[in-house]
């Protein structure tokens, strides 16, 4: 701090302003030393408004921010006057927000406590205490600088600065397009698949706008088409997670100078199983979405993109549902990541399926099962052809899978009562959870009884005639079966699981 002085001398008059103050918990009162004169003395200080009486002798400041303060004493008597100033510091909290072009960073809080303690924690949590009990210190890497300050008889202040990476470029985020190929598809997210549990530097003033955002680069890229994993931090919070499939919904199928990427097929397939073959209006179809086959298994596999495809002019709007309860890839929600988008009007749900494990799948069975019902309203026989198209498929390397596309078609006769739930034959299936034991109540004819596992197989099959039976179905795994009962006139279908 520096000190300017004018003095009318008599008999060595003059005022002189303690240097280098700071605030104490906002408020400051100056301290001074006079010398000769009279003693008849009258004070005018300034900043007037910080003063609670800028006329008095120890004025009390109330300091909301840094800033000099002058006083104008005079001596009444001998008619003079003598003038000091000093500069105080107000030592409120800083909370900075930083950006670390350089090899270092120039940090800075108010002179004039008595202790400074720094410290800093890195972008994994990590903090370690800093040898530097001075007022400022120069920052050489990115994270979060504290500092602590006290003064005698006050609160202490903690002051936090936070130092991000320069953001160079213009590799803007698109939310939602996470392999940025300048379109959110399905494809997207097997992209948080590969990413899965990455982190990196938070996107500053992260939204999911459909607009390009800055962000600093991440450590890594995805290795085949070399874009950054920060692209995959679709919400911008500095971690992939299944949050991220929420900015793909949102952003679905918009567009930045989009380009069409190459069709992709081959073998082994991804086909359609639909049962019954054939149904009657308003009723309901059991769609599974296999991966692979016996003959032809899934080899090295992270995750599929596809559309699921279907005349919407047969079906109905309110009857469709998608669940992944039995997919082979592993356990939707833990370490199975799923994304679906429902375009009715084009007669499509578009899903994604992807592992976050980067452990690649081999083998083959069910990935996705879905519900359709079919329209209310056909005059004649019509063929419903269920499909697979717009297939994306990557391997943990980010290596393309080649799959071929085989769909199913189901038969609408309106003549026929089609497949139902159990209830609407009057028949009830209970308990379900079940150990093993179930009990089927209210057959009235006969009626065929299979029991399908995960991956289409009948495990078990026999028929009934007696109003009430017992089934024993202790010898099967725990998991879920799709139990199936057949009459002259229906197709009851309920999916059973079993629990020991």
């Amino acid at each position: 701090a520096t000190s300017t002085s004018i003095l009318n001398t008599n008999g060595g008059f003059g005022i002189d302003l303690v240097q280098g103050s700071v605030a104490c918990n906002g408020v400051y009162s100056p301290y001074y030393v006079t010398s000769g004169g009279s003693g008849n003395y009258t004070y005018n200080w300034t900043p007037a408004e910080l003063m609670d009486d800028p006329t008095a002798a120890n004025p009390v400041m109330t300091v909301s921010y840094d800033t000099w303060v002058e006083v104008i004493l005079t001596d009444t008597q001998l008619g003079c006057t003598s003038v000091d100033s000093m500069y105080i510091y107000a030592n409120l909290p800083i909370n900075e927000t930083l950006t670390l072009c350089d090899d270092s960073l120039y940090l800075e809080v108010n002179p004039g406590s008595q202790v400074y303690q720094w410290s800093y924690t890195d972008q994994f949590g990590n903090t370690t205490q800093i040898q530097d009990f001075d007022y400022d210190l120069w920052a050489t890497q990115e994270g979060t600088y504290v500092c602590f300050t006290y003064l005698s008889q006050c609160n202490p202040t903690t002051h936090t600065f936070s130092v991000e990476p320069c953001v160079v470029g213009t590799d803007d985020v698109w939310p939602g397009d996470a392999n940025s190929d300048n379109i959110v598809t399905n494809a997207d997210a097997l992209y948080l698949g590969l990413a899965f549990n990455q982190t990196g530097p938070t996107r500053p003033a992260a939204t999911l706008n459909w607009t390009g955002q800055p962000c600093p680069d991440w450590t890594f890229n995805f290795a085949v088409n070399n874009v950054n994993l920060k692209h995959a931090d679709c919400d911008g919070n500095g971690i992939v997670n299944f949050d991220d499939t929420l900015a793909i919904e949102f952003n679905y199928l918009n567009t930045h100078n989009k380009f069409e990427a190459a069709p992709v097929g081959g073998n082994p397939p991804i086909w359609i199983e639909a049962t019954p073959d054939t149904v009657g209006l308003e009723h309901a179809i059991d769609i599974v979405v296999h991966l692979g086959t016996a003959a032809e298994p899934v080899t090295d596999l992270h995750g599929v993109a596809f559309s699921l495809t279907f005349d919407e002019t047969l079906v109905q709007s309110q009857g469709l549902s998608i669940d992944f309860d039995n997919c082979v890839l592993g356990t939707a929600g833990v370490d199975v990541l799923t994304f679906q988008e429902t375009m009715f009007l084009d007669g499509a749900i578009d899903i994604a399926v992807t592992r976050n494990t980067l452990v690649d799948f081999q083998g083959y069975g069910p990935i996705v099962h879905a519900t359709i019902v079919t329209t209310d309203n056909l005059s004649g026989y019509a063929d419903l052809p269920i499909g697979v198209s717009a297939i994306t498929a990557l391997s943990s390397m980010e290596e393309g899978v080649l799959l071929s596309a085989i769909p199913d078609t189901v038969v609408i006769d309106p003549n026929k009562v089609g497949i139902v739930e159990p209830e609407q034959l009057d028949v009830s299936v209970y308990p379900n959870p079940s150990n093993g034991m179930v009990t089927i109540e209210g057959i009235t004819e006969q009626t065929k009884v299979s029991v399908m596992n995960s991956i289409g197989q009948v495990v078990f099959r026999t028929s009934l005639e007696s109003d009430k039976t017992r089934l024993d179905l202790s010898h099967l795994n725990n998991g879920i079966y799709i139990l199936k009962l057949e009459t002259d006139k229906a197709v009851g279908v309920e999916r059973l699981r079993l629990i020991r």
